[in-house]
Order: structure tokens, then sequence, then C-alpha cells
């Protein structure tokens, strides 16, 4: 169980507003969201700085990933190499911990951007 004693300001403010949106007296579900929206946020922060910094990792090895694992299949997680495969297939359960991973095979070309969509024309 977890207790936490708030200032008395962010208190009243904090009673006020689940008044407001639960006036049955049912505050701890506003509890429960702004715990679940500060978990998804901090998920979001930690993915991006995991994915800058497996980017970072692959543009310093490169060079080297192209010369030993040219066609082969790499992971990167948490800023370092953690898999080299010959098939996507054997890819499976590389860093779980990791809120990004970048999986690619090596000396394929991907484009940097893509456009889905189509055109229609109206008779």
């Amino acid at each position: 169980m977890l207790m936490v004693t708030l200032p008395k300001q962010l208190e009243k403010q904090f009673q006020q507003m689940a008044q407001t949106i639960y006036p049955q007296g049912h505050s701890e579900n506003v509890l429960i969201e702004a715990i679940e929206l500060w978990l998804e946020i901090k998920r979001k922060e930690q993915t991006e700085i995991e994915r800058c910094l497996n980017n970072q990792t692959f543009e310093i090895m490169q060079a080297e990933l192209n010369k030993k694992y040219h066609g082969k299949w790499i992971a990167i997680a948490h800023g370092k190499l953690v898999w080299v495969g010959d098939t996507l297939e054997e890819l499976s359960n590389i860093a779980p911990s990791a809120y990004h991973r970048l999986i690619m095979q090596i000396g394929q070309t991907y484009p940097e951007k893509v456009e889905l969509g189509w055109q229609t024309t109206f008779i």
C-alpha cells in the first residue's frame, strides 16, 4: 500500500477537482488516472532517451557493422549491440527490459520518408 502526504494546497485542489468529476466520492479513481498518466509520460520519455542512444550507437558502429556483419540482422538496445543473427526469426526475447530496440539488416537501405496513401478520382 502506498501512503502519501500531499501539500495542503495540492490536496485542496485535488479534492475540489475530484468532487467535480466523481461526485460520489471515488477520489481514488483520480489518483489511479494520475498515476497511469504519469507512468505513460515516463515510458515515452525513457523510450525517446533509448531511441536517441541506440541511433547514436548505430551511427558510431555503422562502418564496423558493415564490415563484420553485412547481410546479417542486428539488434541494438541500451546503447549496445545485443544480438546478431542470420534471420529475423532468430530474434526472440532480446533485451526484454528495453523500451526501444533498433533492429535492422546490415547493408539494406531504408527510405527515410515513406508516404502512404492513394489518389482517388471522382467522376
